[in-house]
């Protein structure tokens, strides 16, 4: 996920999203639709069931039954001391 509309606290906006259809292409989407999501740590000892990548750690919620909107994700990862991942290259 990464919600293009910060300025908002509504359950509305678009995000851009990780799209299986597309083939790993990218799509735009309502934020309160349900995707897989994935967080991110700085560097440190990585918790229990977190994968460690390139001195960060990364927790993959890839299971269909755990959809979740990009509030939720975001609330999920922050509860962690974590961030939704972003890819930036």
């Amino acid at each position: 996920f990464h919600k293009n509309n910060r300025s908002s606290d509504s359950n509305s906006g678009n995000c851009t999203v990780l799209n299986d259809q597309l083939k790993g292409g990218w799509s735009i989407d309502s934020c309160d639709n349900s995707y897989y999501f994935a967080c991110q740590k700085t560097p440190g000892d990585c918790p229990p069931n977190w994968v460690p990548f390139k001195n960060k750690c990364y927790l993959i919620n890839s299971n269909r039954q755990k959809f979740t909107t990009w509030f939720e994700a975001n609330s999920t990862c922050s509860n962690y001391g974590a961030n939704l991942l972003s890819i930036n290259e």
